[in-house]
């Protein structure tokens, strides 16, 4: 496993930049065109920044598509619990996150990244939540596949090879 967080908060911050100096200030930030647009250069900046120096671009395809096993969200080493909110789904497949819940972590506990995340993408974002899927959490084991929101200052990133 190899530490990729500072690969991890430049994409973020790449993301964020991108969107927010080009793609918001556009007339119509929600059309298609520049949703579809924006999805490209996200991709690129994905691949170029956190998967080319792993060497990992045949993995490319699987970004925002489903959580990725091969990049591991983890709780800094100083934190001994974890505020999440867990994402519930709906019959029509909808996700509601619900209210916040505080479990207790450890050095195994881990997070399958999927992307980041901020609660209204068509304006300025910051991308303060890492989405993600929970791998390993032995506090809460009923929640090991759910889907949940990590304020992103509580993450550390690892690569698994």
């Amino acid at each position: 496993m190899r530490d990729i967080t500072n690969l991890m908060l430049e994409f973020k911050e790449a993301v964020r930049h991108s969107w927010n100096m080009y793609f918001a200030k556009s007339d119509s930030p929600m059309s298609p065109e520049i949703q579809n647009a924006f999805e490209h250069v996200e991709l690129g900046l994905f691949q170029a920044i956190v998967l080319t120096p792993m060497g990992a671009l045949d993995r490319t395809d699987l970004y925002r598509k489903q959580p990725l096993p091969f990049i591991l969200a983890k709780p800094h080493k100083v934190h001994r619990e974890l505020p999440l909110q867990v994402g519930m789904r709906d019959e029509n497949g909808n996700t509601s996150w619900a209210t916040s819940i505080t479990v207790s972590v450890d050095s195994q506990s881990s997070f399958e990244f999927f992307e980041f995340f901020d609660w209204y993408p068509y304006g300025y974002i910051d991308l303060p939540y890492v989405k993600a899927r929970v791998a390993s959490l032995e506090s809460k084991p009923s929640l090991e596949g759910s889907m949940v929101l990590i304020e992103q200052v509580y993450c550390c990133f690892s690569f698994i090879e």
